[in-house]
């Protein structure tokens, strides 16, 4: 494992092929074992590599530029962040590598949003950076690609961008993973909230058709991915929340979409996840939208978030039966919820109802 010991180059894996030959990376980590070690492997697999200690050592080496920068984020005198926005700035195809402690999820927020592409927890395994490198470079040639060719897309083309993305999907679904284990009470709300979505929208009638299905059921899988940013004991708080406590709560949409705008383009995904608390009357967050102008999408997971929630237990309260959940949402429609979403929430109640029961997520998964 790399940052907690520091085996011998012989104990490498041999690789039959070198995924970064004549490639340049740049390391910057402060622990020499950790340094000599990133630049030794880099260097097996074929990658021409430069070592800094520090934030300044670091931009120095920017005057050229990088296939990859590996950066831890906790340096000596300047965080790693800053490095990072540096490396963007100057170079912004340059694919960036972020390190970190693993039980640092905010920090690593704060390093998605300073730019970074990917990021590794220490300790973490050969194979692990290994994945990270093969998919590291193959973002930076799908941006080369982009770059240089502006004829249509071939079929490979298509298909590595289309892997492009899916490796940022599978990134961003990682937080959430994060943001679960970090909060008990919220392991398999996002993929509950998903499946509430779908079964309304489904139901929506002609209106369906305004609806990237697709994008609604990510974007809500990756709602409260901005809760990475969140600390912990907030989210599990047994009581009422205090003033400042809440307003920094309510900066999970914020956070949320700042760190996916630069990763997923999809726009029905970033309503969701930065629009998911705003309210039909205005009273929600975190920028006071009103009625038809919370996006549609958005509108339909504030429902199905608020219907998860009050059937899940809090450390506050209890959770609530379906039939007492769904009579309060009914009554929620036309004031914090869309009054046009009620028939669709109405035709999907027995749906609704296995979904929160768990029925629905044990039968998906082959459990009698």
């Amino acid at each position: 494992e790399i940052g907690k010991s520091s085996p011998p180059p012989s104990l490498l894996p041999d690789q039959v092929t070198k995924v970064a030959s004549g490639r340049s990376i740049l390391v910057v980590d402060d622990e020499d074992g950790v340094r000599t070690l990133l630049q030794k492997y880099l260097e097996q697999e074929g990658a021409e590599v430069q070592v800094a200690v520090d934030v300044p050592a670091g931009i120095g080496l920017l005057n050229q530029e990088f296939d990859v920068v590996i950066s831890d984020i906790r340096l000596p005198g300047q965080s790693g962040t800053e490095l990072i926005a540096a490396a963007k700035s100057r170079w912004p195809d340059t694919e960036v590598i972020a390190v970190t402690g693993i039980n640092d999820a905010g920090v690593a927020a704060e390093a998605l949003t300073a730019g970074a592409n990917g990021y590794l927890f220490k300790p973490f395994e050969i194979a692990s950076l290994r994945n990270e490198l093969v998919e590291a470079l193959g973002r930076r040639d799908a941006h080369e690609v982009a770059r240089t060719n502006t004829a249509p897309q071939t079929e490979e083309q298509r298909q590595r961008a289309d892997e492009a993305r899916q490796v940022l999907v599978r990134g961003a679904r990682a937080l959430v993973e994060a943001i679960e284990i970090r909060d008990p009470y919220a392991d398999g709300h996002a993929e509950r909230v998903s499946a509430i979505s779908l079964a309304i929208a489904r139901n929506l009638g002609p209106e369906l058709s305004r609806i990237d299905l697709e994008g609604l059921a990510l974007g809500c899988e990756l709602h409260d991915v901005g809760k990475v940013g969140i600390p912990a004991p907030l989210l599990v708080k047994a009581g009422p929340l205090e003033e400042d406590e809440r307003r920094e709560i309510e900066r999970h949409p914020l956070i949320g979409r700042t760190l996916l705008s630069p990763l997923l383009g999809n726009e029905t995904i970033l309503a969701v996840v930065g629009w998911h608390h705003e309210r039909w009357d205005g009273s929600g967050y975190p920028d006071g939208l009103m009625g038809e102008t919370i996006p549609l999408a958005a509108r339909i997971a504030a429902v199905a978030d608020v219907l998860d929630a009050l059937t899940r237990p809090r450390a506050y309260r209890g959770a609530q039966d379906f039939k007492t959940a769904a009579a309060h949402l009914i009554q929620a429609f036309g004031t914090t919820l869309d009054p046009g979403l009620r028939p669709a929430f109405e035709a999907a109640t027995p749906e609704l109802q296995a979904i929160v029961t768990d029925q629905h997520m044990r039968e998906t998964a082959g459990i009698s």
